[in-house]
């Protein structure tokens, strides 16, 4: 831990933005993992504010996808203010609650990012919603037949937008 603050704080100095956000995404995750969740999440919110304040949008969106699956309060989704971006976010957040057992609270998360996703009438995030969303909460759930539709339904998406060929 005291190597990662040691690296934020030569980060900081330099203005290195890479190197930051890299500080920040490794000291929240080992304060999450560690149990200590309030500090993860202030961690969070403090990168979260770095990279606005810098004009950063990726990395503001990195910091916010930290924030959300840390402390796992959709809340603050609304925040962040790009839709796009909240979309991306609850996405990630309806995965890592998936893959972390809590299947009701991740397709809660994705069916928010799936409305945004419409919303926007962005296709492509539509099908990483359907592909590597629910279909994986349905094969959590054990509903194969289910997650085999959902992913033929992503491919579809995804050929009509040229983004899946054959050799995928």
């Amino acid at each position: 831990k005291s190597f990662v603050e040691q690296a934020l704080s030569i980060a900081r100095a330099h203005g290195d933005l890479p190197n930051i956000n890299m500080a920040f995404t490794l000291l929240g995750l080992y304060m999450a993992e560690e149990g200590n969740f309030a500090d993860a999440v202030s961690i969070g919110r403090e990168a979260m504010t770095y990279f606005q304040n810098a004009q950063d949008d990726w990395r503001y969106a990195n910091a916010a996808l930290l924030l959300g699956i840390q402390s796992s309060n959709k809340d603050w989704s609304s925040a962040l203010g790009d839709t796009y971006f909240q979309s991306v976010v609850l996405r990630y957040i309806g995965r890592a609650h998936i893959n972390g057992g809590t299947v009701t609270d991740g397709l809660s998360a994705l069916r928010e990012s799936l409305v945004l996703a419409e919303q926007l009438g962005n296709k492509f995030q539509i099908a990483l919603i359907l592909w590597r969303g629910f279909s994986e909460a349905a094969l959590q759930t054990g509903e194969t037949r289910r997650s085999v539709t959902l992913i033929s339904a992503s491919m579809k998406i995804f050929q009509s937008i040229g983004t899946w060929t054959k050799q995928d």
